[in-house]
């Protein structure tokens, strides 16, 4: 099946609810040069099937990290070396393959490198697909410092979500690509309630069946989206014993601590309660390591929040939001709300 997404001057075909195998054909590409930027764990599960099925294509891949973050200045500078071989009169397409980061750069490659190409997207998860869906692109500098900023989208996107194999890490990574736009819809909130009951169910349940109301979502309600919780864990990688979280730790410790916030600013710690009991029966990561004071980590984002812009603050169940300038009152109640709810954590699910 295909869907358009329009957003701003931007346009983009989205491909989804077939094999690759389906989505594609042998004689695609010819004529022209395929380049793979391919994070490491799917180039070694794709790389021999991809190369016999396109045969008759001049094909190349570069392998990055399997790192969340792999989209960094000097990925970038190693991955311009690379390309640096090939003939700058042939026309190419540049097919990320992979996660967030392989995304960011193969944007990269496709808007900055002196070539002729196309720019494509397989997505294999909800959280990259998210990202294939934002215009706007950047590499970092660790730990995460945004050094260059464009805008870009694919030209086409390929969802292929694996049916097994995949670890609740990555379901939850998933699953917060679906919350985020549940937070201004209610009627798709409670569909997710129902729908996920526990880590058992959100292991099990496809989300293939997202992904046109995912496109149009991120279409018609595109900022908050892309911006929620992105302040808060762009933070934590400043914070003193950040290393002891993983990426992924702080993306969810990025949107809880945002939502938590969000709820603080229009009175609705019943909601934060509610909806961090429910994250933490699907497996979420509420609690941190010992070794991570959140008080630390709040101390950080009061003090950065004097030069911050403004952040989403959205209107629950609403497509409403407002750009709100946070103050350092808020995060003392930030704080406070946190600390009550872990209090109220089961002690079997405490770490």
């Amino acid at each position: 099946m295909d869907t358009q997404f329009v957003v701003g001057s931007f346009e983009s075909t989205i491909h989804y609810g077939q094999t690759f195998f389906q989505a594609f054909t042998p004689t695609q590409f010819k004529g022209k040069h395929l380049i793979f930027f391919a994070n490491q764990q799917y180039y070694e599960s794709f790389a021999n099937q991809a190369t016999t099925f396109f045969e008759h294509t001049d094909m190349d891949w570069y392998i990055l990290s399997n790192q969340r973050n792999c989209h960094t200045v000097n990925e970038m500078l190693e991955g311009l070396k690379f390309l640096a071989k090939f003939n700058r009169s042939e026309s190419y397409v540049f097919v990320s393959f992979g996660n967030k980061g392989a995304i960011q750069l193969t944007s990269f490659f496709h808007q900055f490198s002196p070539f002729s190409s196309e720019f494509l997207a397989i997505c294999l998860s909800l959280q990259s697909f998210s990202v294939a869906l934002t215009k706007e692109r950047f590499l970092i500098q660790p730990p995460f410092l945004k050094s260059l900023i464009w805008e870009n989208l694919p030209q086409a996107s390929y969802v292929f979500l694996p049916k097994d194999a995949v670890s609740l890490g990555e379901r939850l990574s998933d699953f917060l690509v679906l919350l985020r736009i549940a937070l201004t819809d209610d009627t798709f909130y409670t569909q997710l309630q129902e729908r996920y009951l526990n880590k058992e169910r959100l292991v099990k349940e496809s989300y293939m069946n997202y992904i046109e109301f995912i496109t149009q979502s991120y279409a018609t309600n595109t900022y908050p989206l892309t911006q929620y919780g992105s302040w808060f864990e762009e933070i934590l990688y400043e914070t003193e014993n950040s290393h002891v979280l993983s990426a992924e730790m702080k993306h969810y410790l990025g949107f809880l601590f945002h939502f938590i916030w969000n709820c603080v600013t229009i009175e609705k710690s019943e909601l934060c309660k509610d909806v961090l009991g429910w994250m933490r029966t699907l497996g979420f990561p509420i609690n941190v390591p010992d070794s991570f004071v959140v008080s630390d980590f709040l101390v950080k984002a009061a003090q950065e929040s004097k030069n911050t812009p403004r952040l989403v603050q959205v209107d629950f169940f609403t497509k409403n939001y407002q750009l709100i300038a946070p103050n350092e009152e808020q995060f003392i109640d930030v704080y406070q709300l946190y600390q009550h709810v872990i209090e109220e954590e089961p002690s079997s699910d405490r770490k």
